[in-house]
């Protein structure tokens, strides 16, 4: 899940509070322990997580 240097468009900047890094770091702990070898970053992690609620949003849109 990794991606090369310069494959991404746009970088941004957010700030999380102690609280929700301290979640996001776990839950990449976990996600590497459970696929070992993959080498995910946590902003590797920020970026699936969006993805998946978009594509959420996006099935409950085509629902209604």
């Amino acid at each position: 899940m990794a991606h090369k240097r310069g494959s991404l468009e746009t970088q941004i900047t957010i700030r999380f509070s102690k609280d929700l890094l301290e979640r996001l770091e776990g839950y990449t702990d976990r996600f590497n322990k459970e696929r070992p070898g993959l080498g995910v970053t946590r902003a590797d992690i920020v970026r699936m997580l969006v993805h998946e609620r978009l594509d959420q949003i996006d099935l409950e849109d085509k629902k209604t």
